[in-house]
């Protein structure tokens, strides 16, 4: 692990999946402004992807498979 050190956006997002495996895709839906976590705290779409690529990179997060979206790429579920 880097010296750097998380954002709040990455302890949101880390305290998400920490709950439960999800993916980039329904994180974005969750922090979303006016959505159930929007409401106390909006993180945009980039910053999402790029949390969970720092997330990952960093080893506090996992990839444990791959699964279809309704459009789009296939989207990773995270531990």
């Amino acid at each position: 692990m880097s010296d750097h050190k998380l954002s709040t956006g990455d302890w949101a997002i880390l305290a998400v999946i920490s709950e439960a495996p999800t993916h980039g895709f329904h994180l974005a839906q969750l922090f979303a402004r006016r959505a159930e976590l929007g409401f106390i705290w909006t993180i945009q779409r980039p910053q999402i992807y790029r949390g969970l690529e720092y997330l990952e990179a960093e080893g506090f997060i996992t990839p444990l498979r791959q699964e279809e979206g309704e459009a789009g790429p296939k989207r990773t579920v995270y531990a």
